[in-house]
């Protein structure tokens, strides 16, 4: 156990100055006994680190232009970010179905069209939306590593429309419960927008539009 715990901190020591000792190559602020307690610990020299960009950042903005110009005065900036936009209305959809069954709930032509629910069966009607998350979000994962983001995408869109279709065209409440699945299923392939989003936004505009995902859904509930 001794030795174990030992052999640890030497690995994580010798790491340390690793990085120190490489460090000074490029920065002078570096003291020498640093790299020299380094040299004492056996750990070589790597002159190649000076020269590569230790941080993902200072690799990403080597890249970008450098304009000076804002996003909305670039054209493709404004396409790439209508289309993130439109792609974050997909969770509003989310939030549009339980404000839509709280306010059937209240609609005494609902309750009498549904036969007044109760008990089990009111709340399988609820919960039968989720259960459709359920069943889609698996396929949807295994869809969007076999055939790309954007069909997943595709296919939400179709069961939405077939589940609106059911939905709006329902003669009894097996019709409005089935309907109900297709919306929760459709709601499950959305599972690939996320990453769609991550995948296409513009760099620096990546982490703002990944935090803003799942905003329609909560101005939806409203």
């Amino acid at each position: 156990m001794n030795r174990s715990r030992y052999l640890r901190q030497h690995t994580l020591w010798a790491s340390t100055l690793s990085f120190t000792k490489d460090r000074s190559l490029a920065d002078p602020n570096i003291t020498k006994s640093d790299t020299t307690l380094a040299s004492t610990m056996g750990v070589t020299e790597s002159p190649e680190v000076a020269e590569n960009p230790r941080s993902t950042n200072d690799e990403l903005h080597a890249v970008l232009p450098k304009d000076g110009k804002p996003w909305w005065k670039k054209s493709y900036l404004i396409k790439t970010n209508i289309c993130v936009l439109s792609l974050m209305l997909f969770s509003g959809s989310n939030g549009f179905d339980g404000s839509l069954m709280n306010g059937l709930l209240a609609l005494p032509q609902w309750r009498e069209f549904m036969d007044s629910p109760s008990g089990a069966w009111l709340g399988f009607i609820n919960a039968i939306y989720s259960l459709g998350c359920a069943i889609g979000y698996p396929v949807a994962a295994w869809v969007s590593n076999r055939y790309g983001r954007k069909f997943p995408v595709w296919i939400s869109l179709l069961c939405c429309a077939i589940g609106i279709a059911v939905q709006t065209s329902a003669q009894n409440d097996v019709a409005f419960v089935v309907a109900r699945l297709f919306q929760g299923f459709s709601q499950g392939f959305t599972l690939s927008v996320p990453l769609l989003i991550a995948e296409n936004a513009f760099p620096t505009h990546r982490s703002i539009c990944s935090a803003m995902v799942c905003c329609p859904a909560g101005l939806s509930k409203n």
